[in-house]
């Protein structure tokens, strides 16, 4: 027959696909088969090594992974990338001459790194699994606004800054706070 599989995987699919009780199967129920244009990411093994090559190929030419994720690839910025999006952005950057290096990646690479990404096979990922680090710190920093600012970014802002300069004046109640120079 050819198909690719052990018997037990050609089972398995029979049981997927029959619909009707008795085991009885028609046409009808594989037809769909014919129609169906799976993403190229579900046909493809992934490929860790090619994502890390890509990983390093970006941080040369963007300064940081977290920069790629915000400026390039979640421009909704609601912390997810699907694949057309991934697809769409991902050739760009090959174009695009801010540095040296010169990202060249086919279709089927771009299809293995996203699987690499995409484990559960989803069809978007989050910035932890794009990227950890940055995940982790920005989940740190969201999590330090919320407990100390009530969540608003601009106290928060306004906080980092007086801890950096030494001054932090606070317009509404007129305060102003001298931060310690130790």
């Amino acid at each position: 027959c050819g198909f690719p599989g052990s018997t037990k995987t050609i089972k398995r699919l029979f049981d997927l696909l029959q619909r009707r009780a008795g085991g009885i199967m028609t046409m009808e129920d594989i037809t769909f088969l014919e129609k169906w244009h799976p993403p190229l990411y579900l046909l493809c093994k992934p490929d860790a090594d090619s994502f890390e090559v890509l990983k390093k190929e970006l941080e040369d030419k963007c300064w940081s992974l977290l920069r790629v994720w915000l400026k390039f690839l979640d421009r909704k910025r609601d912390m997810r990338v699907n694949w057309e999006d991934w697809c769409a952005t991902l050739p760009k950057l090959q174009g695009s001459s801010s540095g040296s290096s010169s990202i060249a990646i086919t279709e089927k690479q771009l299809a293995m790194i996203w699987r690499t990404l995409d484990e559960d096979c989803s069809g978007w990922i989050a910035l932890r699994e794009f990227d950890p680090e940055s995940s982790a710190v920005l989940e740190k920093a969201k999590r330090w606004l919320d407990r100390h600012h009530g969540g608003m970014v601009s106290k928060g802002l306004l906080a980092a800054t007086a801890y950096r300069s030494g001054v932090y004046e606070e317009k509404k109640t007129g305060v102003v706070l001298q931060a310690s120079r130790a």
